[in-house]
This record gives C-alpha cells, sequence and structure tokens, in this order.
C-alpha cells in the first residue's frame, strides 16, 4: 500500500507515531517514510505541536482531601481505617493465563482509544495558532538514500542523521550555507553521524540568502580552513507551511 497517497492515512499514522501507539515494524516503516517525504514529517509535526499544545494547557488538579479519605477506607478496610494497625492480607493465588489474558485485553483497549482518539483529533480537532513556515531540507546520496533531515527553525537548525550515513572515526560532517549571491560558503557547524543535533544559528546565516545547503567531509572537529574541504553532498531546502 502506497501510504503517501492517502493523506488522511498517513495522517492517522502521524498521530499513531506521536502517541506512541504505532510500534515495532510498523513504525520503522513510518520513520522511513518521514526521510523520504516531507508531508509525512510535516504530519508529525502537526502532531506533535498540537499534542504540546493542548499538554500546555492542562494544569494540575489537587484531588480533594475526601478522596484520600476513600482509598485508605478501601485500602485499610480491614483495620476499620486504622492505618496504624495493617493487617496483612494474604493475596490469593491468581491463575497467569488469566492475568496475561487481561493484560492483553487492557493493552488491545489501550491502543484501540488511542487511534479513535487520533481519528477523532485529525477530523475535529480546532485549528491551532498560526505559526511560521518550516524550512527543512533532506540530504541524499547518489542513490537517493535519506542521510540527515534538517529543519530550520528560529532558534537553531535541529539535524537528524540516519542509519544511511556511513560512520568515520577520524572524520566529520559539516554543513554549509551557500549564499545566492556567489559569496564563500558560511559553516553551520559538524553534523552527527548518528542521532540529532542542534546547531546555533551563526553570523551571516540569512534564509533569504539561502540558495542550497552543503555537506562535507572533514578532519574531526570540522574545516581548518574555514572552507569546504570535501563537499559530498548538496541539497535545496523547501517550505513547508504549518498553518
Amino acid at each position: 500500500m502506497n501510504y503517501v497517497n492517502d493523506e488522511n492515512l498517513y495522517k492517522l499514522l502521524a498521530a499513531e507515531y506521536v502517541l506512541g501507539t504505532l510500534v515495532g515494524k510498523a513504525r520503522a516503516r513510518f520513520q522511513k517514510l518521514m526521510m523520504e517525504y516531507p508531508q509525512v514529517t510535516k504530519a508529525v509535526w502537526d502532531w506533535e505541536r498540537y499534542f504540546s499544545t493542548m499538554n500546555a494547557k492542562l494544569l494540575p488538579i489537587e484531588p480533594p482531601p475526601a478522596l484520600y479519605k476513600k482509598i485508605e477506607a478501601k485500602l485499610f478496610a480491614e483495620t476499620g481505617g486504622d492505618t496504624d494497625n495493617i493487617v496483612p492480607i494474604t493475596p490469593q493465588p491468581r491463575q497467569v493465563k488469566s492475568s496475561s489474558s487481561r493484560l492483553t485485553i487492557y493493552s488491545g483497549l489501550a491502543a484501540v482509544v488511542a487511534v479513535l482518539i487520533a481519528t477523532f483529533l485529525i477530523y475535529q480537532r480546532p485549528p491551532v495558532s498560526p505559526v511560521e513556515d518550516k524550512t527543512v531540507a533532506i540530504v541524499q546520496n547518489s542513490e537517493a538514500k535519506s542521510l540527515w533531515l534538517i529543519d530550520i527553525q528560529d532558534q537553531g537548525i535541529v539535524v537528524t542523521a540516519t542509519a544511511n550515513v556511513t560512520q568515520y572515526s577520524d572524520k566529520d560532517y559539516e554543513l554549509w550555507m551557500v549564499p545566492k549571491q556567489g559569496d564563500a560558503p558560511i559553516s553551520l557547524g559538524v553534523i552527527p553521524k548518528s542521532g540529532k543535533r542542534s546547531l546555533t544559528i551563526v553570523d551571516g546565516f540569512d534564509i533569504t540568502n539561502l540558495a542550497a545547503l552543503a555537506v562535507s567531509l572533514e578532519p574531526l572537529g570540522g574545516s581548518p580552513s574555514g572552507t569546504p574541504t570535501e563537499v559530498l553532498f548538496t541539497t535545496d531546502t523547501v517550505l513547508l507551511p504549518t498553518s
């Protein structure tokens, strides 16, 4: 099945991915789609932003004192509610098979509820506050395999490496901004060989003057000369509307 051609489907999968109910091989396949299709990545970002906004609006609620009394009364019913004279209750034998079955049922119900919530929110969620568009880029090799996902934000640049990145113990990869006016490339910093890394916005970086991004292979720590030593990849940026 081509998930990317079905917008509602990949948005539903994105919601499950953010909720954590998409697991195992299905989660791995979806992560691959994220690296290959910017619209799938955007769907994940939308859900992360939406759930984060929802969570920020939830205020902690202190249970009323009467509730603690009810809990104590149930827990210490054998002592007549006297917590100072607790009589241990011998647990009754339980069938492992039954317990395991109930655990499976509860886990399944939790997953179903999460999916139902995600499905409902896809069609019913209120519009979130408008934010600026996202500028992203995906660096690929000659075989069209994704190597890095680059997310350019106001506060910094987040670079995520994929499993396709060649690991060098004696070399680093460095990210460069290629200006539109033909000026010398500007180093944006050393990027990760695995995992994720946030780069600080450097002086001279201007998204409106960005012609392309380039990745070079450098000695450990980055270019010693301030210019790319060996340019391996270049890529364009993509503007993703988020509102």
